[in-house]
This record gives C-alpha cells, sequence and structure tokens, in this order.
C-alpha cells in the first residue's frame, strides 16, 4: 500500500511538471498569437540592426588599412633627404591631407595630424602648424606626443617670431605635465627662448635643470654643449 501511494505521489509530480509545462507552452503561444506582428517586426529590427553594425565594422577595418596604407607611402616622401625640402613636406603635405580628408575618423588620425603639422613648420606654414598641432595637444591626454605637439606649437610661435607667446606655451607644458621625462626637452627651448632675448642667465638656469633632471640623458649632454658654448 505504501509502495502504491509512493509512486502515485510520483506520478502526481510528474503530471504536475507536465501540466506546468503545457502551461507555459501554451503562455507563449499565446504572446505570439497577440504581439506576432510586433515580435516579426523586432526581431527584423534587431537584425537589421546587426547588420548595419557588422557592415559598420569591415568598414571601418577596411578603412583604417586604407588609410594606413597611404599614411606609409606618404611617410617615405616625409622621410626622403634626397629630395629639396621643399619637395620633400610639400609633397608629404598634400599627401598627408588627402588622407585626413579621405579618412577622418580612421584610429592614425593623431599620427597622420602631427606629420602634417610639421610638414607645415618645416614650409612656415606657421599658422596652419599651430591649428593643427593644437588639436593634437588637446586631444591626446597625457601622453609624450601631446607633448611633442606643445613643443611644435611653441616652435611655431618661435618662427613667427613671437618668442614670449613660445615660452609661454613651454611654461603651460611644463605645469601641464611636470612629471614626464620630456620636460627636459621643453627647459632646453626655453632656454633657447632665453639666448634669443639676450637673456643668458635665464637660459643657462633652463639647460641646468635639464642637467639636473637627468645627467646623463641626450638632453643633459645638449644642455651641457650649449653652456659650454656660452662660457659656463
Amino acid at each position: 500500500m505504501e509502495e502504491m501511494m509512493r509512486v502515485t505521489k510520483e506520478e502526481l509530480k510528474k503530471d504536475n511538471l507536465l501540466l506546468d509545462i503545457e502551461n507555459i507552452a501554451e503562455f507563449f503561444k499565446g504572446m505570439w498569437q497577440k504581439h506576432r506582428d510586433r515580435i516579426i517586426v523586432g526581431l527584423l529590427i534587431g537584425g537589421v540592426a546587426v547588420l548595419f553594425l557588422i557592415i559598420f565594422i569591415f568598414t571601418s577595418i577596411r578603412s583604417n588599412n586604407e588609410a594606413s596604407r597611404k599614411f606609409n607611402a606618404a611617410l617615405l616622401t616625409y622621410a626622403n633627404t634626397n629630395m629639396s625640402p621643399a619637395d620633400r613636406y610639400g609633397s608629404a603635405k598634400k599627401a598627408f591631407e588627402t588622407v585626413l580628408e579621405e579618412h577622418p575618423r580612421t584610429t592614425i588620425a593623431s599620427d597622420l595630424r602631427q606629420y602634417l603639422a610639421n610638414c607645415y613648420f618645416f614650409l612656415g606654414e606657421y599658422d596652419n602648424a599651430i591649428e593643427t598641432f593644437g588639436k593634437n595637444a588637446t586631444g591626446l591626454g597625457s601622453g609624450s606626443r601631446a607633448i611633442y605637439a606643445m613643443e611644435g606649437i611653441g616652435k611655431s610661435y618661435e618662427g613667427k617670431g613671437d618668442i614670449q607667446t613660445a615660452l609661454q606655451t613651454y611654461r603651460d607644458a611644463v605645469k601641464k605635465y611636470p612629471r614626464h621625462f620630456l620636460v627636459a626637452l621643453l627647459h632646453m627651448d626655453m632656454g633657447g627662448c632665453y639666448e634669443k632675448t639676450g637673456k643668458q642667465n635665464e637660459a643657462a638656469a633652463e639647460y641646468q635643470k635639464t642637467i639636473d633632471m637627468d645627467s646623463g640623458s641626450l638632453f643633459a649632454k645638449d644642455a651641457r654643449t650649449r653652456l659650454s658654448l656660452m662660457g659656463r
């Protein structure tokens, strides 16, 4: 009797489970019949969204690859010392401009801008250089390239003969990145500005700061050379 009751309970449990499954199935069936059109539209929209995402990813990859290929070709011109500076930087400038125009959202946009700004600088197009360096100086966080961009701005102001603005640019960079190793380079730049304005003591102080930061660096070696030329 107890065995029969136990079996009956197990069977009841199975029956209840089957009933639950049937109820769940009926629920989803009812939901499908009631909202079939909406569900189909939702699936279609989701599928289209996924398709567009896949297309976007592949298009971006293709665009970046194409931009990189053209960038590397432009670098060969940029580094070709057999060309005159005007031809070398002029041709490279046009190539970098074209890549940025065709691929404005490429992942190497900051590299393109840096080299393009260098071309502007070497060609004496200082206002264009300042504008282009500025985009990297404000958009690259605290990395070395951001500091090089700020230095490029300072050098461009020096090229324009605006030594005071150049000095202020270097000071701003030192203040913004006080612990970066390239601060030694910025002190060299400031020393050069002071030399141009005849302020020998201030120049010597900046060169000494470079040496104090890392006496074994190439920057320090250059600083010692400049101090020696000043008779210090």
